[in-house]
């Protein structure tokens, strides 16, 4: 940095970085919460690089969280969820366009299917959903109370549109 090589901000987002590495690969998500206290990583700016829970959270989960996925994904079944109010914490977040959008989705309650065919991309949906349940952010409701997102709906055989019928032409 002294010599006008590297940037200060490229060195704090490599640690980042490495510290996200070595935690995705030293936890298993599958029970327990975590939270971050107001005014805790103030404590720790002073002496290393503060790197947020949520970055190890989503990235452990969607990489390496195959089976974790499958069984959070079944618990999903019949339920709705919602975003629980965002915290000044949830607001910092740097979030990926994927992820601001889901979260836009989740203020109001939310079928997991239709999020999934929604945002086009299963695999992470699954995971901030996952990551969010963890972090105390998601709310779980009935089904019958999740709000539908049109484009995502599922049409059953009764709601499709009727094909023209081939005319039969004499050969």
């Amino acid at each position: 940095v002294q010599r006008g090589i590297v940037a200060a901000p490229a060195i704090k987002t490599a640690i980042m970085r490495q510290n996200q590495e070595r935690g995705a690969f030293l936890f298993a998500a599958e029970a327990g919460s975590w939270k971050v206290a107001e005014g805790e990583n103030d404590r720790i700016r002073k002496i290393g690089v503060p790197t947020d829970g949520w970055s190890i959270f989503f990235d452990g989960i969607s990489r390496h969280g195959d089976g974790e996925l499958r069984r959070f994904s079944r618990s999903m079944l019949g339920k709705g969820v919602k975003l629980k109010a965002l915290t000044a914490h949830m607001k910092s977040l740097k979030l990926d366009p994927l992820q601001a959008r889901l979260l836009k989705y989740l203020e109001k309650p939310r079928k997991p299917d239709q999020l999934e065919r929604a945002l086009k991309n299963r695999r992470a949906v699954r995971a901030f959903l996952r990551a969010l349940s963890l972090l105390g952010g998601l709310e779980l409701m009935p089904v019958a109370k999740a709000i539908a997102i049109p484009k995502a709906t599922l049409l059953k055989g009764a709601d499709l549109p009727s094909l023209p019928q081939a005319q039969a032409t004499p050969e």
